[in-house]
């Protein structure tokens, strides 16, 4: 069995740090972000047999996130919207980060394919946290396993919790978790996070 630690590259651009008086700044470097290379693809639309959306260009590869395995190989989920059923989540697994097109998956998660989106895996204590919300009832769905290849597909047996939030992002940061929500519409909000014994 595979092993997974999550691999968040923009955590810390969630939050802007205002200094006041701190002795350091003279010694700050104003810096830029820049792009150094050419876009490689690590992933293409699949074919999806019966789960083809009825028009190929208005199916679209969204919301995503990488968690890379101790064995070094890499694993992209992804939300699919525009299927026959709406949306659904879909997985690639990659020997290399630098390398592409990473080899297909199928459908990784979620009991009601119409309704899976924004997935979000979290690795705590020995178990692997996935959180994936629905555009049909706006809540986020959180399942626990062992094995981070297998939350069920079409079997909720490993849910844990529901949260009334949409396309959660989970932020650990000085030893405190963080959940954000987009739910209102209105802007991202952040909440604190703990976790409990059942």
């Amino acid at each position: 069995m595979k092993t997974f630690k999550l691999v968040n590259l923009i955590t810390c651009s969630f939050f802007l740090i205002l200094p006041t008086g701190c002795s350091e700044c003279s010694d700050r470097i104003a810096m830029k972000p820049v792009i150094e290379s050419q876009w490689w693809r690590i992933c293409e639309m699949p074919a999806l047999g019966e789960l083809q959306g009825p028009v190929a260009d208005r199916q679209h590869i969204v919301d995503h996130g990488f968690v890379q395995a101790e064995d070094g190989t890499w694993q992209l989920w992804a939300c699919m919207r525009g299927t026959s059923v709406g949306r659904l989540l879909y997985g690639w697994e990659g020997r290399s980060l630098v390398d592409g097109p990473w080899k297909p998956l199928g459908v990784v998660a979620g009991n009601d394919p119409v309704s899976a989106e924004s997935p979000f895996v979290v690795k705590k204590d020995g178990y692997y946290y996935l959180f994936r919300a629905s555009s049909i009832s706006f809540k986020t769905y959180v399942y626990r396993s062992d094995n981070p290849y297998h939350f069920g597909v079409n079997d909720d047996s490993k849910l844990i919790a529901e949260f009334p939030v949409k396309a959660p992002e989970i932020i650990l940061h000085n030893g405190q978790y963080y959940i954000s929500d987009l739910a209102d519409w209105q802007g991202i909000k952040l909440a604190k996070l703990t976790w409990e014994k059942e």
